[in-house]
């Protein structure tokens, strides 16, 4: 995915100035600069960047078709700043997608079956410049499916009584001699089975994920997992600088039923970073397995 630098002016004696009609007015020329998603600003201050990396999260990832999804921010944004979702399926892909939503948190429903992406686009002032505008991205993933037909229930039809045929009268029979009845066999008694002994239930205990997977697409760190039956009642998203490190500091607040997280990057690193999950039910904390993203060089 790629955005676009906003537009210069060029003035008539050849110089160049920020896009301000009472600087000059004679000749306008938009230079577009195309770079990749993430942290974007212009291209003479290269120091510049966001304050805060943006991250977002659903609220299920699979639906059916025209079923309402909830996509949320899940980093603050500490600075005066602004949240916009966008859909780079349905047009405008240069430009980072449609725009569908605003805020830290919307729904939207789908029309037709399939994968699609949601990009959240994180602009804020950038750190050292007061008159810059940098962008984070992040990006959520999601698939939509034909909603489930239930078929009419079968109503029973009643079954048609065919009457018995009139059956002629016999002549008068004259009976057999009475035979004698054998006598009458008792059954045995019913033995009546032991009753069914069903098991208490297993009380739920506070257990965190124990598969945390990590992968690398396209510059981005990509974290999996799944959540096992807990009393667990919130989770964050922890990371630390290098392999068997263990100053661990909060990177994402989560809700419990997610279970994937992407952190977005661009800058190459020649160090590794560790995550773990630490799952609480307001009394203890436990944490996950540990996963290891390696250094990008």
């Amino acid at each position: 995915m790629w955005a676009i630098s906003p537009a210069l002016l060029l003035c008539q004696d050849h110089t160049w100035a920020a896009a301000d009609p009472g600087v000059c007015v004679f000749k306008r020329l938009m230079i577009l600069a195309v770079v990749p998603v993430g942290v974007l600003a212009l291209w003479e201050l290269g120091d510049a960047a966001t304050t805060d990396t943006a991250a977002a999260s659903v609220d299920r990832a699979s639906a059916a078709v025209g079923e309402p999804i909830t996509f949320t921010s899940t980093n603050p944004c500490t600075t005066a700043c602004s949240l916009t979702w966008r859909r780079p399926d349905i047009g405008l892909v240069r430009f980072g997608g449609v725009v569908v939503g605003r805020g830290e948190q919307f729904s939207m429903s789908f029309a037709a079956p399939g994968s699609y992406q949601v990009v959240l686009d994180m602009g804020e002032t950038c750190d050292g410049t007061s008159r810059l505008v940098c962008h984070s991205y992040a990006s959520v993933f999601v698939d939509i499916v034909d909603p489930v037909v239930v078929p009419d229930p079968v109503v029973p039809v009643d079954p048609v009584v065919v009457p018995d045929p009139v059956v002629p009268v016999d002549p008068v029979v004259v009976p057999d001699p009475v035979v004698p009845v054998d006598p009458v066999v008792v059954p045995d008694p019913v033995v009546t089975p032991d009753p069914v002994v069903v098991p208490d239930p297993v009380a739920l205990q506070l257990v965190a994920p124990s598969d945390l997977t990590v992968t690398t697409i396209g510059g981005r760190t990509r974290l999996t997992w799944t959540n096992p039956d807990t009393t667990a009642t919130s989770a964050v998203l922890e990371r630390c600088k290098g392999t068997g490190c263990t100053s661990f500091r909060q990177l994402a607040t989560l809700t419990t039923d997610t279970t994937s997280f992407i952190e977005s990057r661009i800058k190459r690193s020649s160090t590794s970073y560790s995550y773990r999950l630490a799952v609480s039910d307001g009394t203890d904390t436990v944490y996950s397995s540990i996963a290891v993203a390696a250094a990008r060089r």
